[in-house]
């Protein structure tokens, strides 16, 4: 039922969809034939151009196009037979494309036009001459280092001849010159790093553009950083601890996959590096605090339902209990100090003293009996009646809701070793993310 409602619907919506194309097609029909009758063909032509697009079959339009059509079509061929008998070559191919696009248009909606063919020779002619002297105010724009202006000139002259003298092989010297230049200018200012992304932007266009590949690897040798991670320290008891962020470090700048960064773990390596830095690190403290479960004691409510068999009525009581709620909270905490080191100059370049902490917590409740029935609440005397001043049954929606989640509620706390991954992973986080920064300054 619900797919024949959807085809009913489908039908009706390209029903009026068509309708409404119909009724725009001779609207335009309409203006087309009022601006004709006024000697405005070129109006005309775009109405009836406009409503054979709305729909194909409009006999009226395509007759009322293939009349303007022709005019439009005269009219643009005399604007280029001027400019070409003038000798103006840059116009008349102008001219010419004009009218090429102007047929294909019509030609493509099925109305065929009259094109004489002596236009088409006429054209290649004029094209002949403005090709060679675009070409050659093109060379004059390369001479003067105008190579945007040369770019434009080349492109041009490829749309209309893709394979004309060398004009592709120019226009790639135009477009990569320029950035080639400022490859050149980096690295003589020492901006390796920029100059290597400058030249990976370049080889999108021209992969082996003059020495571009052998700057790439000079950028890579004179702008690499070495940085080497001795043993990281701390007191007897967190010298494991030290040890795995040294090695989680290590890891984490290995990940980032910079092809300026190289990851030593002494300084004993010969390298030909710009710069080796010293990542030094100490665990100042660790502090961990494995909490204490507390149990509590608290009154609630049993509920319970029976039902009259013979009257089908149900009735709803309430029986006084116990249920327990427990809570802890397990923390750690992890002081830490590092510092970049120039090994050459001895220079801190960078120094940070931070402190890193987690912890986890649990609030759950247990109950003996059933838990669907379990009600919040409070009572004063175990005794099993209600005391309207003393005792209070919550046993509403919200209530209810609160109660079920600590019921449910994880019971499980991280231990020591799952709370310590996450403090040496926000510590080594941190450290990764001042070297990351220090290489992109550089």
């Amino acid at each position: 039922m619900k797919h024949q409602r959807f085809l009913f619907n489908l039908f009706l919506l390209i029903t009026c969809v068509v309708g409404l194309t119909a009724c725009l097609s001779q609207k335009y029909t309409k203006k087309g034939m009022e601006y004709e009758q006024n000697g405005l063909k070129s109006e005309a032509a775009e109405y009836y151009y406009q409503a054979l697009v709305k729909k194909s079959n409009n006999i009226d339009a395509r007759l009322g196009l293939k009349r303007t059509g022709q005019i439009v079509l005269d009219e643009k061929l005399e604007k280029f037979n001027d400019a070409y008998s003038s000798g103006n070559n840059t116009q008349a191919v102008e001219d010419y494309i004009k009218a090429q696009t102007y047929f294909d248009n019509l030609n493509h909606l099925g109305v065929e036009l009259d094109f004489p063919t002596n236009y088409q020779q006429y054209f290649e002619e004029a094209k002949n001459v403005y090709l060679e002297e675009q070409y050659l105010l093109a060379m004059q724009m390369m001479q003067k280092e105008n190579y945007a202006e040369a770019e434009t000139i080349f492109r041009s002259i490829l749309s209309l001849n893709s394979n004309y003298r060398d004009a592709r092989e120019q226009l790639n010297i135009a477009i990569c010159e320029p950035q080639y230049r400022v490859i050149v200018q980096w690295m003589e200012a020492k901006k390796f790093r920029g100059a290597y992304n400058k030249i990976a932007t370049l080889q999108k266009t021209s992969f082996s553009y003059k020495d571009i590949q052998d700057l790439q690897k000079e950028c890579l040798e004179k702008g690499s950083i070495i940085v080497v991670i001795p043993s990281f320290t701390a007191n007897s008891n967190n010298k494991s601890v030290a040890q795995a962020m040294r090695l989680n470090v290590m890891r984490e700048l290995q990940n980032l996959n910079d092809p300026f960064l190289k990851i030593l773990e002494s300084s004993n390596s010969g390298t030909s590096a710009g710069q080796t830095i010293l990542l030094k690190g100490t665990v100042k403290s660790l502090n961990y605090d494995a909490g204490k479960l507390s149990k509590t004691e608290t009154k609630g409510w049993l509920r319970k339902v029976t039902v009259n068999h013979e009257t089908g009525e149900s009735k709803t009581s309430y029986s006084k209990v116990y249920y327990h709620v427990y809570q802890q909270q397990r923390k750690i905490s992890v002081d830490i100090n590092y510092q970049m080191v120039d090994q050459r100059t001895g220079e801190v370049v960078k120094s940070n003293s931070e402190q890193f902490s987690t912890s986890d917590n649990v609030h759950y409740a247990t109950f003996d009996g059933s838990k669907n029935d379990l009600v919040a609440g409070y009572w004063n005397n175990k005794i099993n009646i209600f005391n309207s001043k003393e005792d209070r049954i919550d046993d509403n929606a919200a209530s209810n809701f609160q109660l079920r989640q600590l019921l449910n509620a994880n019971q499980k706390l991280k231990d020591y070793n799952a709370l310590l991954e996450i403090v040496l992973n926000q510590s080594v986080k941190s450290m990764a993310r001042d070297v990351q920064t220090y290489l992109s300054n550089e």
